[in-house]
């Protein structure tokens, strides 16, 4: 289920719901990456406000730009204090979700992934929303 914020005009869905959508991300107004696979959810934790619970992940997948290969390559091969300290160096992208019936811009701040795995396309980034 998902519930309309009119105030802020975004969509926030309820703890435990999630949506998966494709889309391209964009920095600077140039192609950074062809297909990126975008999960929205909302978390169970109770202690921060609505808004606050929903989380945005990301995979790139096709076309990646080489400098952000680069950036994700490294990103992904660090963890504690050190990724935390690369993912402030990245760049915020903006990701438009190819949907056309809730088609929209995540502009956001790349975080560390929470599990590494083998190939970059199988790593899911957090997205970290800029306030609007």
């Amino acid at each position: 289920m998902w519930t309309e914020n009119s105030a802020a005009g975004t969509v926030v869905p309820v703890a435990g719901e999630q949506r998966c959508a494709w889309g391209r991300a964009y920095r600077e107004g140039s192609l950074v990456c062809g297909r990126v696979h975008v999960r929205i959810g909302g978390s169970d934790n109770l202690g921060i406000a609505r808004y606050g619970r929903r989380y945005v992940a990301a995979r790139f997948l096709d076309r990646l730009h080489p400098q952000l290969r680069t950036e994700l390559t490294e990103l992904a091969s660090r963890d504690g204090p050190d990724a935390r300290r690369a993912a402030e160096g990245i760049q915020p992208i903006v990701v438009v979700i190819d949907d056309p019936s809730r088609g929209r811009e995540i502009v956001g701040s790349i975080e560390p992934p929470q599990v590494r795995r083998g190939f970059l396309g199988d790593v899911e980034f957090g997205l970290r929303e800029r306030a609007r």
